[in-house]
């Protein structure tokens, strides 16, 4: 935005983040991610015993909106895959796009048949 772009972030909510992400695939991820044996077994000991909704249950996507190809870009990130095949949803309903800039596009932006 410094040098007069637009700017798109769409901010996803997770339903119940980790409430519902499965243990045993966050275990696995933060041993392939390179986290000690000893530290991963504390967290595994600690998601069994409470409920884990204290970690934030959203990510911010964004990029430079200035043309339809920027935004198809945008788009195409909010189609990968990655959450289900983590077992994750998303609440759609308090999944938000801020547009930012001058000269915004004001893409709409969807998630599966859903608009933002």
């Amino acid at each position: 935005m410094d040098k007069g772009r637009a700017v798109d972030i769409v901010y996803l909510d997770f339903s119940k983040a980790f409430d519902t992400v499965s243990h045993k695939i966050l275990i696995k991820k933060l041993l392939m991610y390179g986290l000690d044996e000893q530290t991963v077994k504390w967290i595994e000991n600690w998601m069994n015993e409470r409920t884990v909704s204290k970690f934030a249950d959203y990510i911010k996507l964004g990029g430079v909106a200035d043309t339809p190809d920027d935004c198809a870009a945008i788009q195409r990130d909010l189609r990968q895959k990655w959450p289900d095949r983590n077992c994750m949803k998303f609440n759609k309903g308090k999944c938000k796009v801020l547009h930012l800039g001058r000269n915004n596009l004001m893409h709409q932006y969807s998630l599966g048949s859903d608009q933002l």
